[in-house]
C-alpha cells in the first residue's frame, strides 16, 4: 500500500505551532502599539533635560542624586537612543518574563508542537498585563517598564537558575567563570528596586540554609551571585537619595509606628487584592482548602509547596508597602508572584484531582483581556492624541515667537477596571522653572476640575 506521507499528528503539531505564533504575534503587536501610544512623563522629561549629555554619565549622576537602581541607567539610556528603541525591546521583554515565568513553573520551555502548553502560557502571557497592578506603569511607560517590569526579568531568571539547581535540573555546569560572571548578575539582581533586591537577598540566604540543612553542594555561581547581591543591595540603600527619601517619605507620616501606617493605609491592601483580579486571595483560599484533604499529602507536593512560598513572597513583597504613603505601581513583582502562586495551584489540582482549573482560567483571561483590551487601549489613544495637540500647541506658539503659552492638563479616562486605568505624571504640572527649561518656553497649565483629582488629592490624570 502506498504511503501519502499525510500524518494527523503532524498537522496538529503544524496547527499547534501556528496558534502560538499567532498569539505571540498579536501579543507582540499589542505591547508595541501602547508602548508607542504612551507619551513621555515627568521622568522621561527630567532624564532628556539633564544638563550631561552621555547618558551613561546622566545616569551616573542620576544613580547617586536620584534613584540608585539599575532601571534608572535603563530609562536614561532609552531616553537618550529615543522613544523607537522602547517600542522595539519591550515587547520581547515582556515576552521574556512570560518564557522565564513558564520556565520557573514547569522546569522547561513551553513546547509548541502540542495544546498541552497552551492553557499556562496563556494565563501566563495575559496575565502579566491585565492582572497586574498598573500595568499602564509598570508596562508600558518606558521609565515605569524599565524600573519594574524588565528588572523582574532580572529578578525571575535568577530564581530560575537557583530552581533549576535545586531540582536536579541544573542550567549549566559549575565553574569558577560562571562564579564571575554571576558576580556582576547577583549585583545587578541586589540593584533591582527596593521591593525586590532584599527578597533576593533573603531567598539566597534561605536556599543557602536549604542546601546546608540537606547536605547538598553549593555551587561556586551561587556565591558570586550572593557576594554580587549583597554588594547590590548595599550599595542601593547607601546611596544619599534612597537613604534621605525612605527617611524622609510621606513628611509627618514618618514620624508615625509601623501598627499606625498599616491602619492609615489599610485600603492598600484593598487596592492591591481588586487590582490583581482577586489572585492575592483565591491563590491562599485554594492552598487552605487543598491542604484540609491531608490525605493527598499536599505538603509532599512539590507544586503545592511552590504555590505557598511563591504566596508568602507574594504577601511579603505587598506588605512592606502597604505602609508606604502612594507606591502602587511598586505591587508589580507582588502581582506577579500572585500570578505564579496561583498558576502553581492550578497544576496541583489538575494532578492531584484530574480536574483541570488551569483551563477554565486561561478561557477567563482570554475573554477578559479580548473584552478590556480594546478599551484599555482607547485611553491611551485618546492619551496619544491629547499630546499631540499639546506639542501643537506649543509649536505653534514657539512660531509665533511667544514667551509663554496656557497648556491644558490631560484629562485621562477611565480604564475598564482599577488597574486598567493609567496614571500620569504630568510635565506641566512642575515647577514653573522646571516646565520652562523641559518645554524651552513658560507654561501656564489650566486649573484642574475636581473630578480630575486622585481620592488622595495628590496626582492629576484620572477621572474618577
Amino acid at each position: 500500500m502506498m504511503k501519502t506521507g499525510f500524518s494527523f499528528s503532524n498537522m496538529n503539531k503544524n496547527i499547534s505551532k501556528y496558534i502560538f505564533f499567532v498569539i505571540i504575534a498579536v501579543y507582540i503587536v499589542f505591547i508595541a502599539a501602547l508602548s508607542w501610544l504612551f507619551p513621555y512623563g515627568l521622568d522621561e522629561y527630567f532624564i532628556k533635560g539633564f544638563p550631561l549629555k552621555k547618558s551613561f554619565m546622566a545616569s551616573v549622576a542620576i544613580f547617586w542624586f536620584y534613584s540608585p537602581k539599575i532601571g534608572v541607567f535603563i530609562a536614561g539610556a532609552l531616553v537618550f537612543f529615543g522613544k523607537w528603541l522602547f517600542v522595539l525591546l519591550n515587547p520581547f521583554v515582556q515576552l521574556a518574563i512570560t518564557f522565564a515565568m513558564f520556565y520557573f513553573v514547569h522546569l522547561r520551555l513551553p513546547d509548541f508542537k502540542n495544546y498541552k502548553d497552551m492553557p499556562a502560557f496563556l494565563f501566563l502571557l495575559l496575565c502579566g498585563i491585565f492582572a497586574v497592578t498598573s500595568p499602564a506603569e509598570t508596562v508600558f511607560w518606558q521609565g515605569g517598564a524599565a524600573n519594574y517590569s524588565w528588572v523582574f526579568l532580572v529578578f525571575i531568571s535568577y530564581l530560575c537558575c537557583l530552581r533549576a539547581f535545586y531540582a536536579g535540573k541544573p542550567l549549566f555546569e559549575d565553574s569558577w567563570l560562571k562564579a564571575a560572571l554571576f558576580l556582576l548578575f547577583g549585583f545587578g539582581v541586589g540593584l533591582t528596586n527596593e521591593n525586590n533586591a532584599p527578597m533576593a537577598l533573603c531567598l539566597m540566604a534561605a536556599f543557602l540554609v536549604l542546601c546546608l540543612w540537606k547536605g547538598r553542594k553549593i555551587p561556586k555561581w551561587f556565591y558570586g551571585g550572593l557576594a554580587g547581591c549583597v554588594a547590590g543591595v548595599f550599595l542601593m540603600f547607601y546611596a544619599p537619595a534612597l537613604s534621605g527619601r525612605m527617611g524622609s517619605s510621606g513628611g509627618v507620616f514618618g514620624d508615625f509606628t509601623l501598627g499606625q501606617k498599616l491602619f492609615f493605609h489599610i485600603n492598600h491592601l484593598d487596592y492591591f487584592i481588586r487590582n490583581n483580579l482577586l489572585l492575592p486571595v483565591l491563590g491562599p483560599l485554594a492552598l487552605f482548602i487543598c491542604g484540609m484533604d491531608s490525605a493527598k499529602k499536599p505538603f509532599k507536593n512539590q507544586n503545592y509547596l511552590m504555590a505557598l512560598l511563591c504566596s508568602a513572597i507574594c504577601w511579603a513583597l505587598a506588605f512592606v508597602l502597604f505602609a508606604a504613603p502612594d507606591f502602587w505601581r511598586s505591587y508589580y513583582s507582588a502581582s506577579m508572584f500572585s500570578i505564579l502562586s496561583f498558576t502553581f495551584i492550578l497544576i496541583y489540582i489538575l494532578q492531584t484531582y484530574k480536574i483541570n482549573l488551569l483551563k477554565y482560567a486561561a478561557i477567563f483571561i482570554t475573554g477578559f483581556a479580548l473584552t478590556a483590551g480594546p478599551l484599555f487601549a482607547f485611553t491611551f489613544i485618546d492619551l496619544h492624541c491629547q499630546a499631540a495637540r499639546r506639542a501643537a500647541i506649543i509649536a505653534h506658539a514657539k512660531a509665533q515667537g511667544k514667551e509663554s503659552v496656557d497648556l491644558p492638563l490631560f484629562i485621562i479616562l477611565k480604564g475598564p477596571s482599577a488597574n486598567l486605568s493609567i496614571r500620569f505624571y504630568d510635565a506641566a504640572l512642575a515647577s514653573p522653572a522646571e516646565r520652562k527649561y523641559y518645554y524651552k518656553i513658560a507654561i501656564n497649565p489650566t486649573p484642574l476640575l475636581p473630578e480630575q483629582i486622585f481620592n488622595d488629592g495628590t496626582e492629576p490624570a484620572m477621572i474618577i
